[in-house]
C-alpha cells in the first residue's frame, strides 16, 4: 500500500492551476485567472540547530491576471485526522510571513483519511488565550474530503477533484479507482507521456489501494476499451 503523502504533494505542485480552483476560487473570481505559479522552498527553519530541519507540506506563490502577486497558499496535508498538527501548520504559516513580508499567506488543511465520516468535529480554528484573553486566533481553510464533499463534484474536469474523489471510503476501493480514472482520461484533450501513470499511481495511493486491489485495477483498465 503506498503512502498518500508524496502522492498528495505530487498531484497538488503537478497540477498547480486546479490546486488553486480548488482551494482558493475567491481568489480567482477577485483576481482573475492565475497567470503563474511558482512552488517555493519547502525547507523550515529548526530553532535546534543540531536537530533535522522541517519541511513544510506545499506553498505555492500565485500570481493573478490583474497582476496581484502577493498570495501564497499553505497546503498542509493530513491522511488521518488524528495526526493533524494545528501548532505545526501555524508554524509554517508564522514561518512565511517572516519571510515574505510583503504577502499573504492562506493557510489550507487538506485531510484525506477514508474513516473521516463527520468532519464538523473538526475545528477550523484555532484559538489561543492567557487567563482568558485571546492572544491568536487564526483560522483555517478546511477541506476533509468526504462522501458529503464528492457528492458536490459530479461532473468536474477538476485533475485534483478527481484523484480526490477516490479518496472517501465508501463501497469497493477498486470501484472507485476505475471511476475515477474513466473521468481523468477526457479530463485534457491529450495527455503527456507518463502523466497518467502517474495519476493512476496518485489514486490508488489516496484509496489506499493494497497490492491485490491494484492488480484488479490494472486489469480492469487493460481491459477497458476507453482507457
Amino acid at each position: 500500500m503506498a503512502q498518500q503523502d508524496p502522492h498528495a504533494k505530487q498531484l497538488l505542485t503537478g497540477y498547480p492551476q486546479d490546486t488553486v480552483s480548488l482551494f482558493a476560487p475567491d481568489l480567482i473570481a477577485a483576481h482573475g485567472e492565475v497567470r503563474h505559479i511558482e512552488a517555493l522552498s519547502n525547507e523550515v527553519f529548526n530553532l535546534d540547530p543540531q536537530a533535522r530541519s522541517g519541511l513544510l507540506d506545499i506553498a505555492l506563490k500565485c500570481t493573478f491576471a490583474d497582476g496581484t502577486a502577493h498570495i501564497l497558499l499553505l497546503i498542509e496535508h493530513w491522511s488521518t485526522a488524528k495526526s493533524m498538527d494545528y501548532r505545526r501548520t501555524i508554524r509554517y504559516w508564522a514561518e512565511l510571513l517572516w519571510r515574505h513580508p510583503d504577502c499573504l499567506v492562506v493557510p489550507i488543511m487538506l485531510v484525506t483519511d477514508p474513516s473521516l465520516s463527520d468532519p464538523s468535529r473538526l475545528p477550523e480554528t484555532f484559538t489561543y488565550a492567557v487567563a482568558d484573553r485571546p492572544v491568536a486566533s487564526i483560522h483555517f481553510r478546511l477541506h476533509a474530503i468526504t462522501q458529503a464533499w464528492r457528492q458536490r463534484i459530479t461532473g468536474s474536469r477538476n485533475v485534483v477533484e478527481i484523484v480526490l474523489w477516490a479518496v472517501p471510503n465508501d463501497g469497493n476501493p477498486v470501484d472507485r479507482c476505475f471511476e475515477a480514472m474513466r473521468h481523468i482520461v477526457p479530463a485534457r484533450p491529450q495527455w503527456p507521456k507518463g502523466a497518467l501513470a502517474t495519476l493512476l499511481a496518485c489514486v490508488t495511493a489516496m484509496a489506499k489501494l493494497k497490492n491485490r486491489q491494484q492488480r484488479q485495477l490494472r486489469q480492469r483498465l487493460e481491459e477497458d476499451p476507453t482507457m
